[in-house]
């Protein structure tokens, strides 16, 4: 009986400061709304995850980043560890390229394709003009010599720097650096057949 009375004041009193008990109701929701969500969150993505984590090979595979050469002794070593689960040995994908290289060991081979210098559609005329011209002169001087005719000597002079100067005059280094590089030496020779008859 005393606590079905303290009970019915407790209500009255309860309903009587209505304002101040939904504010009182109001606070614990905003406090514990986000530790909920936070326990969902940690038990239902989290954990998923975590489970994902361990279950997957892929994510407990240890790859090594630098180089070195194991044998098979090594390996079988490695499976034989209680913590290691499988060990398959492969090469890394580095050591799958090759490299072309000029004789000299330092340089691609001639010609080099232009593609392969357009970094941005902005800057790309910066990129490849220089290297172009200078390529392109030096394999003016083989068409120079080849085809109409200049010698040795006329090659490190006025004759050649006319002939250079008039071609590179009609033509754009970058043009004549593209047909060399897509037709070689007869591209080059008759982009500059088409401005100085032989």
């Amino acid at each position: 009986m005393r606590l079905f009375v303290i009970g019915g004041m407790a209500l009255r009193d309860y309903l009587h400061e209505r304002t101040l008990s939904a504010c009182g109701v109001l606070a614990l929701a905003a406090m514990l709304a986000p530790l909920l969500i936070l326990f969902g969150v940690r038990n239902g993505v989290i954990g998923n995850l975590q489970e994902r984590l361990i279950r997957d090979p892929r994510n407990l595979e240890i790859v090594p980043v630098g180089s070195g050469k194991y044998g098979g002794a090594f390996f079988e070593e490695l499976r034989q560890r209680a913590d290691v689960g499988y060990a398959v040995p492969q090469t890394r994908s580095i050591a799958a390229t090759i490299g072309l290289l000029e004789k000299d060991g330092k340089t691609l081979p001639m010609p080099r394709r232009i593609e392969g210098f357009v970094t941005h559609l902005a800057d790309h005329d910066w990129v490849i003009s220089v290297p172009a011209a200078q390529w392109t002169v030096s394999a003016l001087r083989q068409v120079a010599a080849r085809v109409y005719g200049l010698k040795e000597s006329d090659l490190k002079a006025r004759p050649f720097n006319q002939f250079r100067n008039y071609v590179l005059s009609q033509k754009t280094a970058m043009q004549l650096y593209g047909a060399y590089a897509a037709k070689g030496m007869d591209g080059l020779t008759a982009e500059v057949a088409q401005v100085v008859r032989a």
